[in-house]
Formats: C-alpha cells, sequence, structure tokens
C-alpha cells in the first residue's frame, strides 16, 4: 500500500453545488391558492397570523 498524503486524493474537477440544484420550500408552494382574504361576519380570528393560517 502506497503513503500518499491526503493532499493528493483532493479532486481538480469543481463540484456541483447541492444548493443550486435543490428546490427551496418556497418553490413548491401554489401562492395563488393560499391569498390573504379579510375576516367574515362569522370568522373569529386571533392577533397572530400565524394561528389565523
Amino acid at each position: 500500500m502506497s503513503k500518499k498524503p491526503l493532499s493528493s486524493f483532493r479532486t481538480t474537477t469543481p463540484l456541483p453545488s447541492a444548493a443550486k440544484n435543490t428546490p427551496t420550500p418556497a418553490d413548491e408552494i401554489d401562492w395563488d391558492a393560499h391569498q390573504w382574504m379579510a375576516p367574515g361576519a362569522d370568522d373569529f380570528r386571533s392577533p397572530c397570523p400565524g394561528l389565523n393560517a
């Protein structure tokens, strides 16, 4: 077994970034299906928008 330094195992080819190839969760949301709606007469809403989802 040859004893090569670890530096010899480095690649000279640039590797594609995973961030460029991975879709973000925002890419998968249909924003037109989640439009804001004013509360109706029978709606009960909290002051926290996250609880109103």
